[in-house]
């Protein structure tokens, strides 16, 4: 009896966990962003000055293509540093942010990619570090210091 049973639940076909549709091409984060024309002005304290980090964000990355500006300006006169490693500032395009850490930059994006889930759970966020080689020049009012440009390798995917 027990042979014969054993038999029977052989003989059931298992369902294949295998897709019957064929894959979407997935969006890739191959080609670094590039960040240009990376401004930071550190003011000299007083009642006045404005702190502020700004510069251009590019992603050429076929299927999700952007172009923002990013920019985070201080009270003024509030003496603080434009540095923040704490925190991350959104861009004029929200889907981007970035962090100021004076020696680098860490960016993040995020984008849709149909390819890693059903709407709600297709959600990629991008992270990336670049350090900066920033130059530098003091006045009476602060420090301005600059970069023409900086590639960001995109280090980590995640996807929600």
């Amino acid at each position: 009896m027990l042979s014969l049973l054993l038999a029977s639940l052989l003989a059931i076909p298992i369902a294949s966990a295998a897709p019957t549709h064929a894959l979407r091409p997935r969006f890739v984060e191959e080609t670094p962003w590039h960040l240009t024309d990376i401004a930071a002005f550190e003011a000299a304290p007083g009642p006045s000055g404005v702190s502020s980090i700004s510069f251009h964000f590019c992603d050429t990355n076929t299927g999700i293509e952007l172009e923002t500006d990013c920019s985070r300006y201080l009270t003024p006169g509030s003496g603080a540093s434009a540095v923040d490693p704490d925190n991350y500032y959104s861009c004029d395009d929200p889907s981007v942010a970035f962090k100021f850490l004076g020696d680098s930059i860490a960016v993040e994006r995020i984008y849709k990619d149909p390819s890693v889930g059903p709407p709600g759970m297709d959600v990629v966020t991008a992270f990336g570090n670049a350090n900066t080689s920033l130059e530098s020049d003091t006045m009476a009012e602060g420090t301005t210091s600059y970069q023409q440009a900086l590639d960001v390798k995109i280090t980590a995917l995640i996807a929600k």
